[in-house]
């Protein structure tokens, strides 16, 4: 791990990429690793594809957890690092996929980064074009997040797509969606975040 450390600032950037997946999956504590390969990743910033950029904003943002489970306080890079990658993300939410797009937009959220026109032009766009089609935990995570946004003004995005997912299944028999007991218990409790978060908003 050491050389590998020596050696980031004559990686390509794939193996940059490739670095921070190691970095993740080893649990690294080194702040410097990390806020090195940081460093580099903005200076090739201009060589990266939707996915890696979505791979920035995730791994970056993840905590590090101990063998307890518990974050470790631990900073990998500082807020320009995700300024910089939300700066140009509007031009690569197109490429992007639904698992992507719903973390991006997670990570944009908790770090209130982002103009309005990212949000309504490209992050919106894509949730409402996708969401029939998420998987029941991506759209968990999708309502909670609007709710952390505090998102009420736009009915038409809570009942023409949020609301009609628990309906309708284009990819369905019939089209009509179904649960297994546990999902639809994960989502009641998702109402009940979005109704404690969200008190003005009508739900059902």
């Amino acid at each position: 791990m050491h050389d590998l450390k020596k050696r980031q600032a004559r990686l390509n950037g794939k193996h940059l990429s490739q670095t921070q997946l190691i970095l993740d999956r080893l649990r690294v504590r080194d702040e410097t690793f990390w806020q090195m390969n940081a460093a580099y990743v903005l200076g090739m910033l201009h060589k990266f594809a939707a996915r890696d950029l979505a791979q920035f904003l995730d791994i970056f943002d993840r905590e590090i957890l101990d063998q307890m489970g518990e974050p470790l306080a631990l900073q990998k890079c500082d807020d320009l690092f995700f300024e910089r990658i939300v700066g140009i993300l509007p031009m690569f939410v197109p490429q992007m996929n639904r698992g992507q797009i719903v973390r991006s937009l997670e990570v944009i959220t908790k770090k209130e980064l982002g103009s309005q026109r990212l949000f309504d032009n490209y992050l919106l766009m894509m949730v409402e074009k996708q969401i029939l089609s998420y998987s029941v935990n991506q759209y968990i995570r999708v309502v909670q997040t609007m709710a952390d946004r505090n998102f009420i003004e736009d009915f038409v995005f809570w009942d023409k797509f949020a609301f009609r997912y628990i309906f309708d299944d284009p990819n369905a028999l019939g089209g009509r969606r179904s649960f297994e007991p546990e999902e639809a218990r994960a989502i009641w409790d998702a109402y009940v975040y979005v109704r404690i978060r969200c008190p003005s908003l009508e739900i059902g």
